[in-house]
C-alpha cells in the first residue's frame, strides 16, 4: 500500500540527509524490502517522480538535488518490477538512472555513497543475468548483459578517476562486478584492460578491502589460466585461496577448481579429504591416478569427466598432467636401470623399458609412442637429455629431472 512505500521512501531520505551510507545500501537490496513490495503488489500505486517527491519531503529538495528524485524513482520501479519476476522491465528501469547516479556519486564530497555503489552495481548484474535468462526463453536475443557491461565501464571510470580516495577504492569492487558479467557471457578479452589498469604503479592492491582483493584475484587468476599463463594463475588463485574466508565454501569451491589442477601440474595432488570437503568429486580419481602413476586409470578419469573440465576452462591444463605421470614412471625406469647397469652406461636408457613400464601402469604404447612422448617431455622441460632414435634410446643429461618451479616456467612459457 501507499502508506508502505511512503515509509520506505521517507527513510531513504533520512538515510540520504544523514549521509548514513550503510544504512542506504542496506535499503537497496531487494530482500530487505520483501513486505514493502507485497504490499505494492496487492495495492497497486502509481510510482511517479511527484509521488516520490512529496514522500521525501522538503529538506532534500532544497538542496536541488534532482538527480536523488530520478534515482529513487527508478530504483523503487525496478525493485518492483523484480518482485514481479518481470526481469527486462527490472534491468531498464534501473538502467535508465544509472546516469542519475553517477551525478550523485560524483558530487560526493565526503565519499558516503561508496557503499551504496556496491550495491547498485550488483543490483545492475544481477537483474541483467535474470533478463538474458527470461529473453533467451522466449528465443530473443540475450542483450542487457552486454549493455550492463558498457553501463559498468562508465561507473569504473567515475569510480578510479574521482579525488577522493574514499570513493576510488570502491573502483575494484566494480571491476569484479564487470568481470563476473564478462565471464557469464565469455567475453574475456573485455576484462584484459581492467586488468592492466590494477597492474600500474597508480594502484596499490593493498590499499583495497580483502574480500574486494580474493574476487579479484579470482577472476585475474582465472583469466591467466585460460590464456594458459599458469604460473601467474596459480599466484592468483594461491592468494584467493589464502585469504578467502572459509566459512564461504562456494567461494572456495571456484577458487580450487581451478587451482587444484595447477598445483597437480606441480606434482602436488589433493588430499581425498579435501576433494570431498568442496564436492570436487571431478578430481578423485584423477588424483588417485596421478599419485599411483596410473596412465591408464588417468585416461579413463580424463575421459569421463572431459565435458566438467570444458565448462572449468581446466581441460587445457588436464592434458598436460598426463606429463607429470608419465615423468614419475621414467624416473622408476632410470632408477632401476641405473641398479643392472655399469656407472658409465646409467645416462643411456633403453626406451624399450619404458615401454614395459607404461604397459605396467594400463598404457599400452608402443616404441614411436615412447619416442614421442620423450620428445615432447624433453620440450616442455620435463627432463633434461636428447633422444636417440636410432638406438632407440633416452641420453640423460648429469641432472635429468629438473624441479617442478623450472617445469612450470618452461611450461608456462610455451
Amino acid at each position: 500500500m501507499a502508506m508502505a512505500l511512503h515509509k520506505y521512501v521517507h527513510d531513504l531520505g533520512t538515510a540520504i540527509d544523514d549521509k548514513d551510507g550503510q544504512l542506504f545500501r542496506d535499503m537497496l537490496i531487494q530482500e530487505h524490502n520483501i513486505s514493502m513490495l507485497e504490499a505494492l503488489v496487492e495495492n497497486p500505486v502509481s510510482i511517479t517522480q511527484p509521488f516520490i517527491v512529496r514522500c521525501l519531503g522538503p529538506a532534500l529538495l532544497d538542496e536541488g538535488q534532482r538527480e536523488w528524485v530520478q534515482f529513487i524513482t527508478g530504483h523503487v520501479q525496478s525493485m518492483l518490477a523484480a518482485h514481479r519476476m518481470e526481469w527486462v522491465d527490472a534491468y531498464d528501469y534501473l538502467a535508465d538512472v544509472i546516469s542519475d547516479w553517477l551525478e550523485i556519486f560524483r558530487a560526493d564530497p565526503i565519499g558516503w555513497t561508496k557503499d551504496p555503489m556496491r550495491q547498485v552495481t550488483l543490483n545492475l548484474e544481477n537483474f541483467a543475468t535474470f533478463a538474458d535468462t527470461a529473453m533467451n526463453r522466449r528465443s530473443e536475443n540475450r542483450q542487457k548483459g552486454v549493455l550492463a557491461g558498457k553501463t559498468l565501464q562508465n561507473v569504473f571510470g567515475a569510480t578510479c578517476n574521482s579525488k577522493e580516495r574514499e570513493k576510488r577504492l570502491v573502483s575494484l569492487h566494480v571491476a569484479n562486478v564487470f568481470f563476473k558479467v564478462h565471464f557469464k557471457l565469455n567475453m574475456l578479452q573485455m576484462c584484459k584492460h581492467l586488468i592492466k589498469t590494477f597492474q600500474t604503479a597508480t594502484f596499490n592492491l593493498d590499499e583495497f578491502p580483502l574480500a574486494d582483493r580474493v574476487t579479484y584475484s579470482y577472476y585475474a587468476g582465472k583469466l591467466a589460466l585460460v590464456e594458459q599463463e599458469y604460473r601467474e594463475a596459480k599466484e592468483h588463485l594461491e592468494y584467493a585461496y589464502k585469504w578467502c574466508m572459509r566459512v564461504a565454501e562456494g567461494n572456495v569451491r571456484k577458487i580450487l577448481k581451478c587451482l587444484i589442477p595447477l598445483r597437480m601440474l606441480g606434482g602436488v595432488p589433493p588430499t581425498r579429504a579435501l576433494l570431498e570437503k568442496y564436492r570436487l568429486g571431478v578430481y578423485i580419481e584423477l588424483a588417485d591416478a596421478m599419485r599411483n602413476s596410473n596412465i591408464g586409470k588417468f585416461e579413463l578419469a580424463v575421459k569421463a569427466n572431459r565435458s566438467a573440465f570444458v565448462k572449468m576452462d581446466t581441460s587445457l591444463l588436464v592434458e598436460r598432467l598426463k606429463f607429470v605421470s608419465y615423468r614419475q614412471i621414467l624416473r622408476v625406469v632410470v632408477r632401476v636401470h641405473n641398479e643392472m647397469v655399469s656407472k658409465e652406461r646409467r645416462n643411456k636408457v633403453p626406451l624399450v623399458n619404458f615401454v614395459v613400464a607404461m604397459k605396467l601402469k594400463g598404457a599400452d604404447i608402443s616404441m614411436n609412442d615412447a619416442l614421442c612422448i620423450m620428445a615432447s617431455m624433453i620440450s616442455q622441460n620435463y627432463l633434461k637429455g636428447y633422444v636417440s632414435f636410432s638406438h632407440k634410446q633416452l641420453v640423460l643429461a648429469p641432472d635429468p629431472f629438473p624441479g617442478f618451479d623450472e617445469i612450470q616456467h618452461a611450461v608456462m612459457e610455451l
